[in-house]
């Protein structure tokens, strides 16, 4: 009975934060597309950078490796 009930309240609370996750989601993708200085203003305020975020990262990596690859300059 416990295993039960607590797959079901895990299941609830995935399908809450899948909710909630599109919500924030949407809102975002909204205010970008509203005004898109928004996401400039709020990574100053929170100090969060480009090089720190995951897309950072990834186009790091592949500017390097494309300056690996021949005639790529």
């Amino acid at each position: 009975m416990f295993k039960s009930n607590e797959l079901e309240y895990k299941k609830l609370a995935l399908h809450q934060v899948e909710d909630n996750t599109e919500e924030i989601s949407n809102k975002i993708a909204t205010k970008l597309i509203d005004d898109p200085s928004w996401l400039d203003r709020f990574m100053e305020k929170t100090g969060a950078t480009y090089g720190g975020s995951v897309f950072g990262h990834r186009i790091n990596h592949f500017y390097y490796e494309k300056q690996k690859l021949p005639n790529s300059q």
